[in-house]
């Protein structure tokens, strides 16, 4: 549907635009200041009119306030005549507070109810507001009589003390003065202003919009008028063309600006031109028949043609391509409009020679859009793909290559495993028969050559041990088996496999495990006790007399089925220096690596570590500094038994190993006086006080917190009823670990 609007928009002149531009926007505005100005002059003749109508009712009021005080009617009537004879236009009304008219200017409406005198409905509700509130209205009101429009002006007669010696203190307002005054001549004053001030702004609007539709026609029109006059110049071909105009408005701008348009129209012409001559790669334009309009000289030389024989010629017949028939790029910008980027095909010279290409083309538009032709940009690919014959050539030897590695490897994997297992089942042999030699009766000399022997073996067990383990990881048949078993079980195997080497040395061997961290646990404990077994081994092997290594539990985190712990393993020893820090979990890696170091090994031994806890679901990493020892922690991640065990406690006895173990008696005897200590208390009542039903209830609570070994003799005692010596036993067990009952 058309709009008529913008159809008057499209067929008017600009000219006429901004007249009635013009004439819309300064009629707007004045006919607004004429409006404005007519409210306020009504406003301000009404408002002299109301104020008047006030001063006239105080005269009123003051003249009538005493006579109405001591009942004189007849200088009330008085005043209302001389109002009626003096004042035009006025009339006075003097009510009671139900209305009624008392006195009057008018005397014909005396006695009579005033609300017969009010026509406007602001006018009577202002009255009975203020005889039921006393209060003025504060405003006058409109009202129309006989077709004449007055103003009412209201005010209330209060009860003053003046008034109460007739009337009584019952009511608050007696009555009121209402004035209407005829405002007939003042709207008529108002009216003639008005045809005043419209013939006024009529003429200074007429006025205005002749000189504003001058002064645009002078500064826009005319020179609007040039600069389409130019840019029809331009539309039709003549790029040459310059507008003069060195105003510094917005059509001086527009102006210089199109010159710089009509410039870089030009110099954009100029390019393309240039780039066509200086593209390097083959590249030509055909017409909508697919004839060749232009054709570079990269493209000529390519087909074998000049650049004169080429042009004119049909596509198809320059280039002799596989393409041509069913794929070729321009004929399909052609048909869809659509372009094609890196499209691989072959063309044919004039000899016959194939030739590789890639070929991109799009449509050649217009400004309105009409298709004049299309063009494409050949790259000869022909040293690339002899370059991706050589490279899928290398690829397929390097294929071949790998293949053959990785079957050396797998090859060396399975030997290392096979050799490993047909050399370890000798050395069982050795080893089994050296013990068994040991245990004969022999001369020193031999006893000592068959210690020799047996070190000997078990060391290269050892090396034979590690090489199996590495093997089979690198040959991914290392498997994590899955059964319960007790953590502490773990742990004292451990410390029962270097107890004596420690002692030995002079090193004390810790342990410090978690309360918190489950006995019961579900998981690979060979595998755990082999990784922290070589960490053990590697702690005491580079640490001195005298200096300590802690076996340590935490538990990071638990539910009801699984939990994770972290070990750690933290010596006295001579640590790493930093050289080896990032190498120490690499295979055959070791700390010092000449022929004459102290500490034997094969280098394996972390780097299984490191494998073993990342089947575990875990991580290794350590902490070291030279000369003051180091702490290898890992953690792993392991199921639960739906049944936990809780872990037993021995107290520390008198034996020499334990004796240089300071830290580890310090260790169990914080444990003990926090988990035992209230045990034995409770039991130590119990005795006292000879109660063989709770005596039997605070034992068992005991032995499952303790070593039987500890509590033989007292429960020995107990089943004889000596009580007296079952206290003592107490006492000497709490004293053993640092407690007392009392």
């Amino acid at each position: 549907m058309r709009n008529p609007i913008d159809e008057f928009l499209k067929s008017t002149r600009m000219r006429t635009k901004m007249f009635v531009v013009t004439v819309v926007l300064v009629g707007f505005f004045m006919g607004l200041s004429l409006y404005q100005s007519l409210i306020i002059h009504k406003k301000t003749a009404m408002d002299q009119v109301t104020r008047s109508s006030y001063n006239l009712m105080e005269n009123i009021y003051s003249a009538i306030k005493f006579p109405m005080s001591i009942g004189d009617e007849k200088t009330i009537k008085e005043q209302m005549k001389h109002v009626k004879e003096h004042i035009d236009d006025i009339q006075v009304y003097i009510l009671d507070f139900r209305q009624q008219i008392s006195y009057a200017s008018e005397k014909e409406r005396v006695n009579s109810s005033m609300e017969k005198y009010l026509n406007g409905n602001e006018s009577r509700k202002a009255l009975v507001q203020a005889l039921a509130t006393g209060k003025a209205p504060g405003e006058s009101f409109p009202d129309i009589e006989n077709k004449k429009p007055f103003l009412v002006t209201i005010k209330p007669i209060l009860n003053e003390s003046s008034c109460r010696h007739c009337h009584g203190t019952g009511r608050k307002v007696l009555g009121a003065t209402v004035i209407k005054q005829h405002v007939g001549d003042v709207l008529a004053a108002i009216v003639q202003t008005r045809n005043r001030l419209v013939i006024y702004f009529a003429t200074a609007l007429v006025g205005l919009v002749l000189f504003i539709n001058f002064f645009f026609s002078r500064l826009v029109s005319q020179r609007i008028r040039l600069l389409g006059k130019k840019t029809g110049q331009v539309a039709a071909g003549d790029v040459t063309v310059k507008v003069i105009d060195d105003h510094q408005d917005s059509i001086g701008a527009l102006s210089r600006n199109f010159n710089q348009m009509v410039k870089s129209i030009r110099d954009r012409m100029e390019y393309a031109n240039s780039l066509k001559l200086g593209i390097s790669d083959p590249f030509f334009t055909v017409d909508p028949e697919m004839n060749v309009v232009f054709i570079n000289e990269a493209a000529a030389r390519l087909v074998g043609l000049s650049h004169e024989e080429a042009t004119g010629m049909p596509c198809c017949e320059v280039f002799h391509g596989s393409i041509c028939k069913d794929e070729c790029p321009i004929k399909k910008a052609l048909e869809t409009g659509e372009a094609t980027v890196g499209q691989r095909a072959t063309i044919k010279n004039q000899k016959g020679r194939e030739i590789p290409i890639m070929a991109s083309s799009a449509l050649l538009k217009d400004s309105l859009g009409k298709v004049l032709g299309g063009f494409e940009i050949i790259r000869d690919l022909t040293a690339e793909v002899e370059a991706e014959k050589r490279l899928k050539h290398a690829y397929i030897r390097e294929g071949k290559a790998k293949l053959a590695a990785e079957a050396a490897a797998r090859a060396k994997s399975d030997f290392l495993a096979n050799m490993s297992h047909e050399i370890r089942t000798p050395m069982n042999g050795v080893i089994a028969a050296t013990d068994l030699a040991m245990g004969e009766d022999s001369p020193p000399k031999v006893k000592h050559y068959l210690g020799i022997i047996q070190s000997s073996a078990y060391s290269l067990l050892e090396i034979i041990n590690d090489i199996l383990d590495f093997s089979k990881i690198e040959a991914n048949k290392l498997n994590i088996e899955t059964h319960p078993f007790l953590l502490d079980e773990v742990i004292d195997r451990v410390n029962n496999m270097f107890m004596s080497k420690a002692v030995k040395k002079g090193i004390e061997l810790l342990v410090d495990i978690d309360l918190e961290a489950p006995n019961a646990l579900v998981g690979d404990s060979l595998r755990l006790q082999q990784v922290i077994k070589n960490l053990v081994d590697n702690a005491i092997k580079f640490t001195k007399k005298g200096g300590s290594i802690l076996v340590g539990v935490k538990t990071l985190g638990k539910t009801s089925d699984m939990a994770t712990l972290e070990f750690f393993i933290k010596d006295t020893g001579v640590g790493i220096t930093p050289e080896y820090v990032d190498k120490l979990f690499k295979p055959f890696t070791q700390a010092d690596t000449s022929s004459t170091r102290k500490h034997t090994g094969t280098g394996l031994g972390l780097s299984i570590c490191k494998r073993l806890v990342e089947l575990m679901d875990g991580r290794i990493w350590f902490e070291s500094e030279s000369g003051k020892g180091s702490t290898f922690s890992f953690t792993v991640r392991l199921g639960r038994q739906s049944a936990d065990q809780k872990r037993k406690f021995v107290v520390p006895g008198k034996t020499v190993v334990q004796e240089e173990a300071m830290y580890t008696q310090v260790i169990a005897t914080e444990v003990l006086q926090t988990k035992v200590m209230p045990l034995l208390k409770q039991l130590a009542g119990a005795l006292e006080l000879a109660d063989p039903e709770e005596i039997n209830i605070s034992f068992k609570a005991v032995k499952e917190h303790m070593d039987f070994s500890t509590l033989r003799e007292l429960e020995n005692q107990l089943n004889d009823y000596d009580y007296g010596k079952a206290l003592k036993s107490l006492e000497e067990i709490a004293a053993n670990i640092g407690g007392r009952l009392n």
